[in-house]
């Protein structure tokens, strides 16, 4: 049953007189609430209110406190108790320290630490704490890639800011193995994908009239510009991505590439699709057949060298060609 009001501000009420008080004697603890509320309260009332703030789930106070039978006086076993502290379950607890150790990944962008620091703050805050096993390192439990961030994580916490402000970016890049002197670029950035543990900035060129994407561990130099923008023609991520494998997106027509994978496959490729437009063909007690819709690009190709010889391109012939091409010089490479 939900609590009524009168219950609720009781719980309030004891909980503030526990709080001021090292032992509160029941008589005392009936007037005061009798006083707040300005209605009669019965000692078994109280009794039952301590009990629920102790024991009810639902309220997840789990107040420590206890009672002395001879004195007839109730405390705070933890002086640093109150309920009006977020009431979160272990588990919701347990959550929000997974949350902020995952994001310790990236210690290295001041706004990413400011959210972790935030997340323990709260639950900090809960003084439920004390029931974790403080033994256990959330580290120990799950473990995920982890990189460290330096450089780029002050880019990153730039890039977030104008993309929010909408406020255009000057940036020094160089490719990789590329002896080409970097120039300055002025462009309003429209989006921070993540892929493979690199961070990428996608951004309009003017001089091109296109949208690209730069790496950020490519960026030599970043700082905010004068000037604010609007998105030119409406950038849609989700649109822009759409036939993508990976974070290339290349000029072409859209391709429909057939794959075969071995039955070892099958329920990798099934839990965990290689992209959104994937579709089952086919499959069988030995193979299972997809096809996505996607622009070929050197990550497919790479991908599907990956998973050699556990897959087959069955279609299209240039796609097939391409990965042949490309096993043959592999195989002369290794005589």
């Amino acid at each position: 049953m939900a609590k009524s009001k009168e219950q609720l501000f009781r719980y309030r009420v004891i909980n503030s007189a526990l709080r001021e008080n090292a032992w509160i004697k029941t008589k005392k603890l009936k007037r005061i609430i009798e006083e707040k509320l300005l209605e009669n309260v019965s000692i078994r009332t109280i009794q039952k209110d301590i009990k629920d703030m102790m024991e009810d789930t639902r309220l997840g106070y789990n107040a420590p406190i206890e009672y002395d039978n001879k004195n007839k006086a109730y405390r705070y076993s933890d002086r640093d108790f109150t309920i009006e502290n977020i009431a979160l379950q272990t588990n919701e607890i347990n959550a929000l320290t997974f949350y902020a150790s995952r994001l310790q990944i990236y210690s290295g962008c001041g706004l990413f630490k400011d959210y972790s620091n935030a997340i323990q703050k709260v639950i900090n805050g809960i003084k439920l704490k004390h029931k974790l096993n403080k033994e256990i390192n959330v580290n120990w439990i799950v473990q995920t890639d982890t990189i460290n961030y330096t450089i780029e994580g002050d880019f990153l916490e730039l890039i977030i800011q104008a993309i929010s402000e909408k406020q255009n970016i000057s940036l020094k890049y160089q490719k990789f193995n590329i002896n080409i002197k970097t120039k300055e670029r002025i462009i309003p950035p429209y989006l921070l994908k993540e892929y493979k543990n690199r961070w990428y900035l996608v951004g309009y060129v003017h001089k091109d009239l296109k949208i690209k994407i730069f790496a950020l561990d490519r960026i030599s130099q970043l700082h905010l510009a004068n000037g604010n923008y609007e998105n030119y023609g409406s950038f849609d991520p989700a649109k822009y991505f759409k036939h993508s494998f990976g974070v290339t997106v290349l000029e072409g027509n859209v391709q429909e590439i057939v794959l075969q994978f071995s039955k070892e496959q099958i329920p990798y490729i099934k839990s965990l699709p290689i992209h959104p437009t994937q579709k089952i063909l086919k499959e069988t007690a030995k193979s299972l057949t997809i096809s996505i819709e996607i622009i070929p690009s050197y990550e497919l190709y790479e991908y599907i060298l990956s998973k050699t010889p556990d897959i087959k391109v069955i279609s299209p012939i240039c796609v097939l060609t391409q990965v042949k091409n490309m096993l043959l010089l592999g195989i002369k490479k290794h005589p």
